[in-house]
């Protein structure tokens, strides 16, 4: 699964932060960064990637209960973030 993890992270350019998590393993790093593709495009993953390390990773405030629904809420975030933005051009 480590392969499919890298395979995953170079295809779509996503920056490895979820990498710094030893305790996430890479099915369930895989399995989180699949369903965030599903709904967000890799550039808001990656502005919300950096948000959570420097949120929760850098400060040692890892929850893997529920890492993958705040993921989320950072997606959707940076993703209405960038659609207002779009509104207002």
């Amino acid at each position: 699964m480590r392969d499919a993890y890298y395979i995953l992270l170079q295809k779509y350019h996503i920056q490895d932060t979820l990498g710094r998590i030893s305790t996430l393993s890479y099915s369930r790093k895989t399995a989180i960064l699949v369903n965030l593709l599903s709904d967000y495009i890799p550039s808001i993953i990656n502005m919300a990637l950096n948000d959570y390390e420097v949120r929760y990773i850098n400060i040692h405030r890892v929850d893997l209960k529920i890492i993958q629904n705040v993921l989320k809420g950072l997606c959707k975030k940076y993703k209405s973030q960038m659609f207002e933005k779009m509104k207002e051009n």
